[in-house]
């Protein structure tokens, strides 16, 4: 009771610090939300996945940042987030629960300036927000070029809009330009592939309406498991009727390796294994599946893994490296990009020696 109490009382106290908002700045958010923003924010929490590593990105630094998902744990685990950001293990990792339900009593304790959350999946991840007096920027999950959209909007409200658009603009000439290379490919030259999401604990593939779905076609390919929708489970049946050319093993399924496929008794008999094209997606400072800031560079790798003569990877990893300056201020080393790409995972793979390094 003494703890319900005590929410209740802070929730009080920043409604009335935050009734003034003469130094505030209106915006209206992906989900057409009109919200006032602080002329000045310091403090940022994420409930959003992304959100934190665009935070990041902006900023080059992980100063803002007093609140992420519990989720993003895993990328300091997996991924190069602490390596280029040791600060990140500091930030509390706590901010929400299952469904992205907000912790109220972390969220007080944060007293961030400005929180993300998504706006499209239901009012009650909002309103315990809102009623504490914080202020909300919503975003929409969908398609893998929403990023740009978020980017601009994180940007805008956190006071870098210059830099948000810079980085926008870049996506959107990178999805710009690989519609163009693939648009006049007939059907019969897109390879079929299949991104497999879940592996361990029941196969699951990535159906219409995924980000991975939009980033197949995107890169000049035909989705195998478009006439399922979301990530859908499947039978080992299911996947040999399908035959795909082309097999990408998710992150989300961390231990998943090529090899898992390779001694699979009924998928290695697809034509992806027999030809040797599967291939663990990449992982940086975010993972290489969902959308984020390094988006262009996963649609350049899938491209690269579908069409290794249509376009070529020859340079990629200068490009990656390059990238990350950009990005983060400071370049991949070797080393890392190694470990981007999974090299060791990927090296007997058909086209990745174009993507080893010259130690390899």
């Amino acid at each position: 009771m003494r703890a319900a109490s005590s929410v209740l009382a802070c929730a009080a106290l920043l409604l009335t610090q935050g009734a003034g908002f003469a130094d505030n700045r209106t915006l209206t958010d992906q989900n057409g939300r009109n919200l006032s923003v602080p002329e000045k924010v310091d403090r940022i929490a994420s409930l959003v996945i992304p959100g934190a590593s665009m935070v990041l990105t902006l900023d080059r630094g992980s100063d803002r940042l007093v609140g992420i998902h519990p989720t993003v744990r895993d990328d300091i685990k997996h991924g190069l987030l602490a390596d280029l950001f040791p600060a990140i293990r500091d930030v509390p990792a706590n901010m929400a629960g299952d469904g992205f339900a907000p912790n109220t009593e972390a969220l007080l304790n944060a007293r961030p300036d400005l929180v993300l959350q998504w706006g499209d999946k239901g009012e009650n991840i909002i309103r315990p927000i809102e009623t504490m007096g914080l202020t909300v920027l919503t975003l929409k999950y969908g398609q893998t070029d929403y990023v740009a959209t978020w980017l601009r909007l994180i940007g805008q409200a956190s006071g870098r809009a210059e830099r948000a658009e810079a980085l926008a603009s870049w996506i959107e000439r990178e999805r710009d330009a690989l519609r163009a290379q693939f648009a006049a490919l007939p059907e019969n030259e897109r390879p079929r592939v299949l991104y497999l999401y879940r592996y361990h604990g029941g196969l699951q593939v990535a159906g219409a309406g995924t980000n991975m779905d939009f980033d197949i076609q995107l890169a000049g390919g035909v989705n195998v498991a478009a006439k399922t929708r979301g990530n859908a489970a499947v039978s080992r049946e299911q996947i040999i009727a399908w035959n795909p050319d082309v097999i990408l093993l998710s992150n989300f399924d961390a231990q998943l390796t090529p090899d898992d496929l390779r001694k699979d008794p009924i998928l290695s008999a697809t034509r992806a294994v027999r030809d040797n094209r599967l291939y663990k997606l990449p992982r940086g400072v975010f993972l290489w599946d969902p959308p984020s800031q390094e988006t262009p560079l996963a649609w350049r790798w899938l491209a690269g893994m579908l069409h290794p003569r249509l376009y070529p990877l020859n340079g990629f990893r200068a490009q990656l490296r390059d990238t990350y300056t950009e990005l983060y201020g400071q370049p991949a080393s070797e080393a890392d990009i190694d470990r981007i790409l999974h090299v060791a995972l990927n090296a007997s793979s058909s086209g990745y020696a174009a993507l080893q390094g010259a130690a390899q």
